[in-house]
């Protein structure tokens, strides 16, 4: 039986702090008591022996970005179970549009009752903590399996993935995409069953108000793995997921990726106008028709993949019962609707354009990419293995940040690209890294970035507007909320009669309407909703 999801379960206390303001300055009674609320939130230590609710937090068994991961026992069934927490240090009372986000998508995911998925158990708060209990699987990841094995048998591949697109089917009856399907979330379990994990990109096609929260047109995922629309900046659905599984499955048939490269854009790249080395090739020991539904799952263009994963596994099952019934008919199997490799090879000539276009589709992501929550159960950074590379332009250098999202990134655009011809990336990674320093709340740089846009864009009303948006959301989380609001006015006064579909600040406005209410709750005396 699973447990439903609670949105405050019981638990023992945690550690207080208070918060004082600056010397020599004084708060009001709201801010007073606002200040106290926050103060909940205690800082991220390693949390083992901690009871939150119904879970007891025995040991850290993984710790990333935005969450740390404990084995723990569920206390009213003596069972252990896995406890995700989101970390205290990227959550801020203003930045409310995280912890919906991370409560939304756990629900989602608990609503997943299936074999081939790591079961969601509960989610909570206790003590300014957010966690997510899921189910604890006793074994290994894909690629972990795949560095000890190396890559397995045609059947038993097959079998495996047929586990993994049952599992894509599940989710995507209920609407959800994975959007982050790689050997590191398929756990393979002492029994040999294939489960998938981690739904923490995963987004609600069914429901207008969780798609704004996971912000349409944000690149998310992991570029080894990302699908072409993905790594666009497009809409995805199932068939991004489908997509996602076939590069995961060429590697587990061939025993490594089908792109590699030594920086982070130079793969994202390549899903765009690359065509994967036939698997045929790298492994000559592998039916054309095993092949063929791999390379079908790879096709560039959604339209040419499978487009349900039901059709998926209609050929995976030809292909189980054919190894079944008489092994060596498997290299005489034909698929309906085989779909040549060669179909799907493009023309080297359009690199600059393609280039063009995912600089463009990343621009049109706007402030929803800027201002994206980061993923609460991510347990590794996506980017933290690849390097800076240097590019030789500035939109090259700016896509690259862009997929690695940390500092490193946008002072390598900041830094390098200083002429007037590079001014607009030039601006837009002095606004991203402020943004990064916020979510850090390395509050103080945060500030400095935002004001220098604000100044830099006197050529340019969109990227000042977002400097002044940016120091009032720094002045929000730093308790000045009068001054928060100073800026929100000056904003709101400055934007008025632009065109809001150019202004690309539909989530920019969503954060800053958080930050009003939440200056107006604590200027009145009284803590905001929510």
């Amino acid at each position: 039986m699973t447990d439903k999801p609670s949105s405050q379960p019981s638990g023992r206390s945690g550690r207080r702090s208070s918060r004082k303001p600056a010397a020599g300055k004084s708060e009001p009674a709201g801010n007073r008591a606002a200040a106290a609320s926050r103060s909940k939130k205690p800082p991220q230590t390693d949390l083992s022996e901690r009871q939150l609710g119904d879970f007891l937090l025995k040991r850290l068994l993984g710790r990333g970005g935005m969450a740390e991961v404990y084995l723990a026992e569920q206390l009213s069934l003596g069972r252990q179970v896995a406890v995700k927490v989101l970390r205290t240090s990227q959550l801020s009372d203003a930045d409310d549009v995280m912890v919906r986000r991370f409560q939304q998508e756990a629900a989602a995911a608990a609503a997943l009752n299936h074999p081939g998925i790591v079961q969601v158990l509960s989610v909570g708060c206790v003590d300014g903590l957010h966690f997510i209990a899921q189910e604890y699987v006793d074994g290994i990841n894909l690629r972990e399996f795949l560095s000890r094995k190396g890559p397995p048998s045609v059947p038993l591949a097959l079998r495996m993935i047929r586990q993994i697109a049952l599992a894509v089917q599940a989710a995507g009856e209920a609407g959800i995409v994975h959007r982050d399907i790689k050997p590191e979330n398929i756990m393979v379990t002492r029994r040999g069953e294939v489960k998938v994990a981690d739904f923490g990109l995963a987004r609600l096609t069914h429901s207008e108000e969780l798609v704004r929260l996971t912000q349409e047109g944000v690149t998310m995922g992991t570029p080894l793995y990302m699908s072409p629309e993905q790594v666009n900046g497009k809409p995805c659905d199932l068939r991004s997921d489908i997509y996602s599984l076939g590069v995961t499955s060429y590697h587990l048939l061939a025993g490594h990726p089908p792109f590699r490269g030594e920086t982070a854009v130079s793969i994202a790249v390549q899903h765009l106008n690359s065509t994967p080395p036939p698997l045929a090739e790298t492994r000559n020991d592998l039916p054309p028709a095993v092949c063929s539904l791999v390379h079908r799952m790879m096709a560039r263009e959604p339209e040419e993949r499978y487009q349900t994963a039901a059709d998926l596994l209609v050929d995976l099952r030809k292909l189980l019962r054919a190894d079944r019934d008489d092994p060596d008919s498997l290299s005489k199997v034909q698929l309906d609707n085989e779909t040549p490799t060669t179909e799907f090879q493009w023309k080297q000539h359009l690199r600059p354009v393609l280039l063009f276009c995912l600089v463009t589709a990343l621009f049109s992501a706007g402030i929803g990419w800027l201002l994206r929550p980061g993923d609460p159960l991510r347990t590794t950074p996506p980017s933290s293995t690849y390097k800076v590379f240097q590019h030789e332009t500035a939109a090259e250098q700016y896509v690259e940040a862009l997929v690695l999202q940390n500092e490193a990134g946008w002072r390598a655009v900041i830094d390098n690209f200083k002429t007037r011809a590079d001014e607009r990336y030039r601006m837009r990674a002095l606004e991203q890294l402020g943004i990064l320093l916020l979510r850090d709340n390395r509050l103080e740089e945060a500030s400095r970035r935002f004001h220098e846009l604000e100044l830099a864009g006197t050529n340019s009303q969109e990227m000042r507007l977002r400097g002044i948006a940016g120091q009032a959301l720094v002045l929000n989380r730093q308790g000045r909320y009068q001054d928060s609001q100073t800026k929100i006015d000056q904003y709101e006064r400055q934007a008025q009669g632009r065109n809001r579909g150019d202004e690309q600040a539909g989530e920019l406005r969503e954060m800053l309407n958080a930050a009003r209410e939440s200056n107006r709750g604590y200027l009145s005396g009284s803590s905001p909703a929510g």
